[in-house]
């Protein structure tokens, strides 16, 4: 398995040309790399391990302890739809899923400014409290 912050910073810098180390990182008992998290402008992207899959999660730089799963950003900005998510069977790769955040850049910066971010945060949870509760809808 390769590292997360190798991983982050590989992508950063072909995504977006930046030389960037982790504002964090955290590792497990074992030693080995849980996450790794690097600041980009208003945006703090979180590459993350949980259960041997990688995710990318999303925070606003003015309210760092608050992640978002990227698929909650997919669907709070249209990209996807709510079935498009909950669909889907595994994880998508962290590479695919880091395009998406460095070809909407410019959008999600804005969205993620000090004059806008409580709105966007108050979509990506109200995205999130859908997702969740369509999820569990479906399991009864």
């Amino acid at each position: 398995m390769t590292d997360l912050v190798t991983i982050g910073s590989q992508l950063i810098k072909q995504r977006l040309g930046l030389d960037l180390s982790p504002l964090e990182v955290t590792r497990n008992d074992r030693g080995n790399v849980v996450s790794a998290t690097f600041q980009i402008e208003n945006a703090q992207i979180r590459f993350l391990n949980e259960h041997g899959e990688d995710f990318v999660d999303l925070a606003c730089s003015f309210e760092p302890a608050q992640f978002f799963i990227f698929d909650d950003v997919d669907v709070a900005f249209g990209w996807k739809t709510l079935e498009d998510v909950l669909a889907k069977k595994s994880p998508e790769p962290v590479g695919a899923v880091f395009a998406r955040f460095a070809e909407n850049r410019a959008e999600l910066m804005a969205a993620l400014d000090f004059s806008t971010y409580r709105k966007t945060i108050d979509q990506l949870k109200r995205v999130r409290q859908l997702r969740e509760q369509t999820f569990v809808d479906r399991l009864r």
